[in-house]
C-alpha cells in the first residue's frame, strides 16, 4: 500500500510549513537528549516561544525557523535585533511564575524543508550585541 503524503506545496498553501518546521527541530532536541517542555507558548503581549527545552540542568527557548524555497542560512539572518528583544520579553514573561529563574539561555533553529529530508541547524547561545 502506498501512502499519500503532503507536498510541501500543499504544506504552504495550508500555511504549516512553521508547524511541520517546529515539530521537526523538536525531534531533533530529543535525539540529542533534550527534554522538549513545552511547544508554542503563548505569552501575550510579546508573542510565542516557538520550543521550551532542558538541555541538562539548563533552560532553553528556542526560537524556529522554517523556509523550503531558500537556502536555511538565510533564515538566520532573519533573526532579528527586534524579535530577539521580542523573545526576551516573552521569556521574562514566561518566567515570572518559575521558581528557577537563572541558568537560560536562547537558541535559533533554522529548518529546512528538502524533497527527501530536512537540514536542521542549531545555533546555541543568540546574544544581544
Amino acid at each position: 500500500m502506498k501512502y499519500k503524503l503532503p507536498t510541501l506545496t500543499w504544506l504552504s498553501d495550508q500555511t504549516l510549513i512553521d508547524w511541520m518546521g517546529e515539530k521537526l527541530a523538536a525531534l531533533n532536541l530529543y535525539e540529542k537528549g533534550m527534554k522538549v517542555l513545552e511547544m508554542n507558548r503563548n505569552c501575550p503581549p510579546h508573542g510565542e516561544i516557538d520550543i521550551i527545552a532542558m538541555d541538562e540542568d539548563e533552560i532553553v527557548f528556542i526560537d524556529v525557523k522554517t523556509e523550503y524555497k531558500t537556502y536555511p542560512n538565510i533564515l538566520v539572518e532573519e533573526i532579528t535585533q527586534k524579535r530577539i528583544t521580542q523573545l526576551i520579553h516573552a521569556i521574562l514573561a514566561y518566567k515570572d511564575g518559575m521558581e528557577q529563574k537563572d541558568n537560560f539561555r536562547i537558541d535559533s533553529m533554522a529548518v529546512f524543508l528538502k524533497k527527501n529530508q530536512p537540514m536542521i541547524k542549531h545555533f546555541k547561545g543568540i546574544h544581544l550585541d
